[in-house]
């Protein structure tokens, strides 16, 4: 008797152990690099509208001359880099790719 109390025991230890356990695989955190970043200039009207999430897309004609258009069509673009069109430095944010739509000839990025 005395082992079979032991043995509950410690099953209950084992399961209690995993069911309490709050901790979730760990992820390797995807960062922008030039590899997975796709970069497009807008005029500081709009740009300003996008960054503050106003307007928090861009729609594009597709060119698939361009390497940019194949990246998100074939799915590796996983962040997008916005550029102020100014005269003076380079201004820009970076947001993480929520969806990609295709209409006609236009591609909408979302973030």
């Amino acid at each position: 008797m005395g082992l079979d109390n032991g043995l509950y025991l410690s099953s209950i230890n084992i399961k209690t152990r995993f069911e309490t356990s709050n901790k979730k695989p760990e992820r390797r955190k995807m960062t922008p690099t030039k590899n997975n970043t796709v970069e497009f200039t807008s005029i500081p009207e709009i740009w300003v509208k996008e960054k503050k999430g106003i307007k928090p897309n861009t729609v594009r004609y597709v060119n698939y001359i361009e390497p940019k258009f194949i990246m998100l069509k074939e799915g590796k673009a996983k962040y997008i880099k916005m550029l102020q069109k100014a005269g003076f430095g380079r201004i820009f944010f970076i947001r993480k790719i929520k969806d990609i739509t295709y209409w006609k000839r236009l591609v909408i990025i979302s973030w």
